[in-house]
């Protein structure tokens, strides 16, 4: 109010008439939000006589502008600040930064296992999980600082641009620390982890939407690093994220101007010598003719959701490709194509269709195709996933566990998923013949899914003293280097021919 007296004490030495929005409070505390208007009175001389004021009550329209501001600025589930609010307050930080030299730093947050918890508990649970983070996110932070919801389990902070390296480190740990432990909703006990990605900067090397890139860059890294933890962005992490950057960029290319083509290594029988199937395997070539493997690109196309595209186009060359080879006479009738299907393609309603749709077009019998997946395929839903790996198991097509060994719950899966076979992890194979402990794992595996009824790969065959190693314990299939190297197709029959001619000499 004070200030409001000093303009219209300004006001009137001037002449000037005066608008103002007051707060006013009565002597029993009541608030009240008036527009008050000054008109300057004059006499006849035009000097100042004086003025009058009149007050507008406005205290309902005051807290409806409030409501809708609060509902434009502020998450409607958490009372957190929204996307837009963060924004804007991270563009007056690098304002203040500009003016002070401060630094600025943000934190990307991301709940590990919420979605487990939303499709395992219901959204109301899951809705119920979000507020008590952010309750518990605004009780570790002061209120200098920001923080906010961008939708879904995702939250962002905005530390005080005054905050030094080794205080945010310290910050980070007690959200992680904090947030980990254990929720009591509805009479569940709930826990979750978190992954922090941290960038920091000033106005002179750094700009918000810089800022933003760099701490989804960390985030990505602290995911990777197997979560619960913090990652801080720097120079090497720069250098990854603009190649994950570029990579995107190439993958988004070869999908709009078809530079995408499958490779084909085969699996044999390890008794009879014979190709039994093939396995195959996508690439592309980059806008400068350069192959492109699996290992750069699959993440890529998950995080982008463009991976049931490629899926898709993957299933339907593959069994393009397998129907030539009937119709040439190059390939045995009861051999079989192995597929990899990624998470988010099992998830996809359209799998069903793409996969009984590319048999259909290329008389391909469901029998020929086996669909490898691997643990991480079945964390997400399982109910979902148990119901399309039936329908598509009663049209005739098989399933193999690959990567057996590397996971925590493979065992289970065997007994709740309808698997044909298993495949063992290369990582076993490679030190079959020099390691105790690997060939101790291998004979076990095999053994038990002789027990099971499935038929056993390995992978990553180099040699012939791992093969008749493998062939002694009485595995079924293998796959590697010693068989031969995955080629395109048209090299792909008489290039492994030749190697199993070789092998049986």
């Amino acid at each position: 109010m004070k200030a409001t007296l000093e303009e219209l004490r300004s006001a009137l030495k001037v002449g000037n008439n005066l608008k103002r929005e007051v707060r006013l409070v009565s002597p029993v505390g009541q608030v009240r939000w008036t527009e008050m208007n000054t008109q300057v009175l004059f006499d006849e001389r035009g000097a100042i006589l004086g003025f009058l004021a009149t007050f507008a009550d406005i205290t309902e329209r005051y807290i409806h502008q409030e409501r809708l501001r609060h509902v434009a600025e502020y998450d409607s589930l958490t009372g957190l600040a929204n996307r837009y609010l963060f924004q804007d307050r991270l563009k007056q930080a690098f304002f203040t930064s500009e003016r002070e030299g401060a630094e600025v730093v943000v934190m990307f947050l991301d709940l590990d296992g919420f979605k487990i918890v939303n499709d395992s508990l219901g959204h109301a649970v899951g809705d119920k999980l979000l507020k008590k983070v952010g309750e518990r996110l605004l009780n570790i932070l002061r209120r200098v600082d920001t923080v906010a919801r961008f939708g879904g389990d995702e939250f962002v902070i905005l530390l005080n641009p005054q905050e030094k390296q080794l205080a945010v480190a310290e910050v980070a740990s007690k959200i992680i620390q904090s947030l980990a432990q254990t929720y009591q909703i509805d009479g569940n006990e709930i826990c979750v982890t978190s992954s922090i990605g941290i960038s920091g900067g000033t106005a002179k090397n750094a700009s918000p939407e810089k800022l933003m890139k760099q701490a989804d860059a960390a985030l990505y890294l602290a995911k990777s690093e197997g979560k619960n933890n913090f990652q801080l962005f720097n120079e090497a992490l720069d250098k990854e994220a603009k190649k994950r950057v570029f990579m995107a960029r190439q993958t988004r290319s070869a999908l709009r101007h078809n530079r995408f083509f499958l490779e084909y290594q085969p699996l044999a029988n390890i008794k009879r010598k014979e190709i039994v199937g093939f396995e195959a395997l996508v690439r592309f070539n980059d806008e400068l003719g350069r192959c492109v493997y699996p290992g750069d690109f699959i993440a890529i196309l998950e995080e982008s959701g463009a991976i049931v595209e490629a899926g898709n186009w993957v299933i339907d060359e593959a069994c393009r490709q397998l129907s030539q080879w009937h119709a040439q006479q190059l390939f045995p009738l009861d051999g079989f194509m192995s597929i990899n299907v990624s998470p988010k393609q099992f998830l996809d309603d359209s799998l069903l269709d793409s996969i009984l749709g590319s048999c259909e077009r290329y008389s391909i019998r469901p029998q020929c195709l086996t669909i490898e997946v691997t643990e991480s395929v079945l964390i997400d839903k399982p109910a979902k996933i148990q119901r399309t790996m039936s329908q598509l198991k009663e049209q005739g097509i098989r399933f193999a566990l690959d990567d057996f060994g590397t996971g925590y719950s493979s065992l289970t899966y065997l007994q709740q998923y309808p698997f044909d076979h298993l495949k063992i992890d290369k990582s076993f194979v490679a030190n079959l013949g020099s390691d105790e402990n690997s060939a101790k794992i291998t004979k076990s595996i095999i053994a038990l899914g002789k027990s099971m009824g499935l038929t056993v790969t390995a992978e990553g065959v180099a040699d012939e003293p791992t093969l008749k190693i493998l062939s002694v314990y009485g595995a079924d299939y293998y796959q590697g280097y010693f068989l031969g190297r995955s080629t395109v197709a048209d090299t792909a029959i008489a290039q492994f021919n030749r190697a199993l001619a070789a092998a049986a000499n």
